[in-house]
């Protein structure tokens, strides 16, 4: 029977009604990289951003010259520079169309930070300025040294998988003045309207001792500035208007809060991991949080570890017993709840048989090292972990249960010694004979010190003795009751010396003339009125009618004592003072 346990047991592990969250390595792998910030703190406020930056330009459609940027094979199919000055400088050259910047973003704040965590998007303002790296000069002298200034409004849109990076999509719009050469002191200038789209990446270093972080990475930009209205000096017409596309690639640095993991990622990280109790746990404690977000999913991943974690007891009490650990197996079969999973049920339940199975062989082989007691409340215990092992168990208490009441009955401990008897009829590998044996000769060794208590006139142990004789005797009734016969007489000759003894105090104490007293002596069975003729009027009298008899108690205050008797149908039957 034990093999087809162990059999269907390691055979059937697999089958389990059990699931995971990420069915496939890959799944798994996905999920804990970039699903892990499913309930972050959003990043709420970015203060300021600084970014320095290069960029490379052309006119219209030179962001198809992406796969040239930062080579000098590009070709400037359109100029930025829409001039019909025949001396207007060549800047075909690469050299002369590169640009540095400087920038500051800042107030950048979440507006949507309540509502929902999936996609950060901060709206704030910034300041651009870009310069040529080179200048180019133009007949007379003059240098083509664009520069321009831009206040901006913008957005960026974090996307945030790991509590380390982020990646974001940033847009701007802004105001830019342009200053494009100077001519004897004075500036070539427009302005005109910009537009800025980036994508980056960014690391986060934590602070421990603030709350705020430090958020650094680089951004792939493209940006356009068109300047239709140009100022020039000296009535110069060398620049109708200015169109510029330019890619650049910018390095930011600066400060930031939020992006950081909450109780729910890491319940959630728990999860993957397949630690479903304590995912559980901190699942319910997340919840319990003043901001909360994915609530849908939240409630599905509680409902999800909650119903794995009789799984999860059970596949460690596998472990467990795999490694001879049955304590420790036992406490976590204890945990399974089965609901409606009888596969389960059967399984926590055959698991549980084995390990009483092994646990009975095992200490079978050592049982002499330990007490009959601590042997007895072993194999109790075992019979509870498993009822189906009770057949095996009772064998062995059967015994133990003979052997322990033996001993107290050698030891006059008669009722205990009855108990163990009687505890070894109930494992039903009892001999019957055998046990009526034990019980005749408990009897009359109960009867004998009964006897002996008589011969002391210790009779209420007597009859304690007695009356448990009669509860436990098959046979030798008759004398047992003959015994409590005589203990009943004794009982009653002692209450009715007691109650004369009463009679003669209240006498005495009443100065009865002794002519009375000798014409007649109050005794239980006297009538009312003739005791009211030996002591006279009482004090009060309570009447009291049960059915067809009639019960009184007369009051008599002698000397501050109150006497009362009682009486049935008029006949005294008992009397008692204070």
């Amino acid at each position: 029977m034990k093999k087809i346990f162990l059999i269907f047991l390691f055979f059937s592990f697999a089958k389990l009604d059990e699931s995971n969250w990420a069915t496939t390595r890959f799944e798994t792998f996905w999920k804990k990289t970039f699903k892990q910030m499913t309930f972050r703190e959003p990043i709420y406020f970015l203060p300021y951003d600084i970014r320095l930056g290069y960029y490379e330009y052309g006119g219209l459609n030179y962001f198809d010259e992406l796969d040239n940027f930062l080579s000098e094979n590009d070709n400037l199919e359109s100029n930025p520079y829409n001039s019909t000055d025949i001396d207007f400088p060549d800047i075909s050259s690469k050299k002369f169309r590169k640009m540095v910047t400087l920038e500051l973003d800042f107030l950048r704040y979440n507006f949507l930070k309540d509502f929902q965590n999936n996609i950060d998007i901060h709206i704030g303002f910034g300041y651009k300025l870009y310069k040529n790296i080179n200048k180019i000069e133009f007949s007379n002298g003059d240098f083509l040294d664009p520069e321009f200034n831009e206040f901006n409004v913008n957005s960026t849109f974090i996307k945030q998988v790991n509590p380390r990076y982020y990646n974001y999509l940033y847009l701007s719009k802004g105001y830019a003045r342009a200053s494009f050469y100077n001519s004897s002191g004075i500036d070539a200038n427009g302005s005109g309207i910009s537009n800025h789209v980036g994508l980056g990446f960014n690391f986060i270093s934590k602070n421990n001792n603030e709350k705020s972080n430090f958020h650094y990475g680089i951004e792939l930009r493209f940006s356009s500035l068109k300047i239709d209205n140009i100022n020039e000096p000296n009535n110069l017409n060398r620049i109708d208007d200015f169109n510029m596309e330019n890619i650049g690639l910018i390095f930011s640095f600066g400060v930031g809060y939020g992006g950081n993991k909450t109780l729910g990622d890491k319940a959630f990280m728990k999860m993957l991991n397949k630690n479903y109790i304590d995912s559980y746990e901190e699942f319910k404690l997340y919840k319990l949080s003043d901001k909360i977000y994915n609530k849908s999913k939240l409630d599905k991943m509680v409902e999800f570890s909650k119903s794995q974690i009789p799984y999860k007891f059970y596949k460690d009490a596998v472990v467990f017993y795999s490694n001879n650990q049955f304590d420790y197996s036992l406490n976590s079969l204890n945990k399974v709840n089965y609901k409606n999973d009888f596969d389960l049920e059967y399984k926590v339940n055959s698991l549980k048989y084995i390990i009483a199975d092994k646990m009975l062989n095992e200490f079978n082989n050592n049982k002499n090292k330990f007490s009959i007691d601590y042997q007895i409340q072993f194999y109790k215990d075992l019979i509870k972990v498993s009822p189906k092992i009770s057949k095996n168990v009772n064998k062995k208490l059967y015994p133990l249960f003979l052997q322990k009441g033996d001993y107290l009955f050698q030891n006059n401990n008669y009722e205990e010694a009855y108990e163990f008897y009687m505890y070894s009829i109930t494992t039903g590998e009892s001999n019957p004979e055998q046990i009526k044996i034990k019980l005749s000769n408990l009897i009359i060794s109960i009867l004998n010190e009964a006897y002996d208590f008589l011969e002391k006139k210790e009779n209420i142990i007597a009859y304690e003795k007695l009356f448990f004789a009669k509860n436990i005797a098959v046979d030798n009734n008759e004398f047992i009751q003959s015994l409590m016969d005589i203990l009943e007489n004794r009982k009653k000759s002692i209450m009715l010396d007691k109650t004369q003894e009463k009679m003669r105090i209240l006498i005495s104490e009443k100065e009865i003339p002794i002519e009375i007293i000798n014409k007649k002596e109050i005794l239980i069975g006297d009538r009312l009125i003739d005791i009211k003729n030996i002591l006279g009027s009482p004090e009060n009298e309570i009447s009291r009618k049960i059915e067809d008899r009639t019960y009184k108690m007369i009051n008599y205050l002698i000397d501050n004592r109150s006497y009362k008797l009682f009486f049935k149908n008029d006949i005294l039957i008992d009397i008692d003072f204070e």
